[in-house]
């Protein structure tokens, strides 16, 4: 669809980090913003298509969704909200594509992860708008009864993730009263984007014992490692062990290094074994049959990348993979970034991402494959 605008989506407090990312690529200015929301114009003349859109979003380390921006509505009541987003887009110009629509409703967030409380995640007033799109869609589908498939978007669960072949239509809850309307295509590369508004939706286990199985679960699912049924990873930075659950639930056999106190319900899994120490004090044998290493350490990135290059390029260490946290104490070390993942290139990986996740804090996940 034409449009001379497109908008973001980044976790609070990453804007500045995001403008400057997309000021490094000319032909997009800044237009609309609100915190964990950006909007762009673009200077193109010709149309952005949505698949180059999708595949741009996968060199973003911190845009969490991107899309076209079709425009905003405000109304004071979700069902007036509901109705014109059905008669002035999803009735009108979108009923045109050729794709099937699927569309998703989210929120922009209210606060950073973790804080009060806060994960991503869809909101209450998103899901009542898209239960009132809902019954708007159905109504319409039954005078379509020659075109079922272009509604069939209309009775998904909001917890099914996009096909790649679908055309998203985006609700975006961004004030009380103010919603955005875009759309967008999954971007193939990228997992989270088929999701509303890039967000997985997880929710922290009654039984981890830490924040850090959100950040790693989603890692997890983001970079499609192969960790299964005896995978055998070091997790270095573990305790008290929340990201060590994670691999744990996969069935692989975990290492966790870290001088802290491991809960006693990681402790006490027969696949686990805790050694207490840190990178560098421990001899490299103990890890010799490891593969995969995964990392959370709360120190600046150089001491992160200097633990690990010490363990990689080890000769007995034969690792495969990499998934690992870089911290950003200020935003300005965001603009390092480049250099951080030259140097992981160096180490012999091929495949190599970051990004800023919807669960992670002031830090991006780095995930690197041979």
């Amino acid at each position: 669809m034409d449009s001379s605008f497109i908008y973001m989506s980044c976790q609070i407090g990453a804007e500045s980090a995001l403008k400057r990312e997309i000021a490094r690529i000319s032909g997009f200015r800044p237009a609309f913003s609100r915190p964990g929301f950006l909007t762009f114009k673009t200077d193109r003349t010709n149309e952005i298509d949505p698949q180059e859109l999708a595949d741009f979003h996968n060199n973003l380390v911190f845009a969490r969704s991107i899309g076209l921006s079709l425009g905003k509505i405000e109304a004071p009541d979700l069902e007036t909200v509901a109705e014109k987003v059905f008669a002035g887009y999803i009735d009108g110009p979108l009923f045109k594509e050729k794709r099937h629509l699927r569309f998703h409703v989210w929120q922009r967030d209210a606060y950073q992860p973790g804080e009060h409380g806060f994960e991503p995640g869809m909101g209450e007033s998103a899901r009542k708008l898209h239960g009132r799109l809902v019954a708007h869609i159905l109504e319409r589908a039954a005078s379509h009864i020659d075109q079922p498939n272009r509604w069939a978007c209309g009775i998904d669960l909001p917890e099914l993730p996009a096909q790649l072949s679908d055309t998203i239509v985006d609700c975006i809850g961004i004030d009380r009263d103010t919603w955005w309307i875009g759309t967008r295509m999954p971007c193939r590369l990228d997992a989270m984007s088929q999701w509303p508004g890039g967000i997985t939706p997880l929710l922290l286990p009654f039984d981890a014992v830490s924040r850090a199985w959100l950040k790693f679960e989603e890692g997890l699912r983001w970079s499609a490692f192969p960790i299964g049924i005896g995978t055998r990873c070091l997790d270095i930075g573990s305790a008290p062990g929340g990201s060590s659950q994670a691999l744990l639930a996969r069935g692989a056999e975990v290492i966790g290094l870290d001088p802290g106190e491991m809960a006693p319900a990681v402790l006490n899994h027969p696949n686990f074994t805790h050694l207490r120490g840190r990178t560098g004090k421990v001899k490299v044998r103990a890890f010799r049959k490891v593969r995969w290493i995964l990392a959370d350490m709360n120190v600046a990135p150089q001491y992160t990348l200097r633990a690990l290059e010490d363990l990689v390029l080890h000769p007995e260490m034969k690792i495969r993979g990499l998934l690992f946290t870089l911290k950003l104490f200020h935003w300005n070390l965001a603009e390092a970034l480049p250099e951080y993942l030259k140097t992981i290139r160096h180490w012999g990986f091929h495949s190599i991402r970051a990004k800023q996740l919807a669960f992670n804090k002031q830090e991006v996940m780095v995930a690197a494959a041979k």
